[in-house]
């Protein structure tokens, strides 16, 4: 067998692998959403819920493990405080291709897209690694199994992962390639990573003293950066990382009255997810949302 032919065969195996590993992230996913178990930001996923969920999982339990995961999508990882800082600027846009992924699972997508998806929803094991053997198997083979665990054990920040359980022999997948062909596979799949990182933008300077509007939030610049039509103000670290406006007001319910803040214009509400003056209409502050203005205004029952 010829060299290229060697590295045909390996690849297709490899992408016949993955394809095993994705289908397992995928039904996880699913089972996740009938019980009910994803969260408000995966359950109606827009790209800004899914760049906050992002920075809430980054928040709660960063691993080691996923460190890779993490910058393939938003680059190489120095600071964690600079780096939510480029999430929370840069994510949406970032996330671009994951949103369309999410939105239709039958899309063919990148690799490090099943890969975020399996961090944010917490599946386990993870991440990808071409020396697993990952068994995909019909649901009458689900039903006739009894598994005494299936999930990781917690302690603390540290996550132990459990074996899956044994397979009975016929159910093995055996494969038999050379260890030079293997490692050779391999540092394309580290190429491929090493890639990645280097398209992500930069992180914030740090040097950045004002902030503009932008749509849903506000964005830290320069402040001798000249933006048409936009006003830059002082920088307010609380506002950049928690002032939001929702940009589907149909969806608040009553769980976030006296949670929310309002600006009504032209007989409709604007909602935001913290107190202040209004962005744009900077002599005008927000007001608690009261139930008679969700109800009212917000055609919410």
């Amino acid at each position: 067998m010829y060299i290229p032919e060697i590295v045909l065969v390996l690849l297709l195996l490899f992408l016949k692998m993955f394809e095993d590993y994705k289908r397992l992230v995928l039904d996880f996913y699913k089972q996740k959403k009938a019980d009910d178990g994803l969260s408000m930001n995966l359950e109606h996923p827009t790209r800004a819920k899914l760049r906050d969920e992002c920075l809430e999982v980054l928040r709660t339990r960063y691993l080691l493990k996923d460190r890779r995961t993490i910058e393939a999508t938003f680059g190489k990882i120095d600071d964690l405080t600079a780096y939510a800082m480029h999430i929370k600027r840069d994510g949406a846009e970032i996330l671009r291709s994951f949103d369309y992924f999410i939105k239709d699972l039958h899309r063919n997508t990148d690799i490090k897209n099943v890969e975020l998806l399996a961090w944010l929803i917490d599946f386990e094991p993870r991440p990808y690694q071409f020396e697993r053997q990952y068994i995909v198997e019909t649901p009458e083979q689900q039903a006739d199994e009894v598994h005494e665990t299936g999930t990781p054990l917690s302690t603390g920040n540290d996550v132990i992962e459990v074996p899956p359980p044994k397979q009975p022999k016929s159910k093995q997948k055996y494969f038999t390639v050379a260890g030079a062909a293997i490692l050779f596979v391999l540092i394309l799949y580290a190429g491929y990573f090493s890639i990645s990182f280097t398209r992500a933008d930069p992180p914030l300077t740090g040097k950045e003293k004002c902030m503009v509007w932008e749509d849903d939030h506000y964005q830290p610049v320069p402040c001798e950066l000249q933006m048409e039509n936009r006003q830059a103000v002082a920088l307010d670290t609380q506002q950049v990382l928690h002032f939001k406006k929702i940009m589907k007001p149909d969806t608040v319910t009553g769980y976030s009255v006296g949670k929310l803040w309002y600006f009504k214009t032209g007989g409709k509400l604007e909602v935001f997810t913290a107190p202040g003056m209004h962005p744009i209409h900077t002599d005008r502050r927000l007001r608690p949302l009261t139930d008679y203005m969700r109800i009212n205004y917000l055609k919410q029952n």
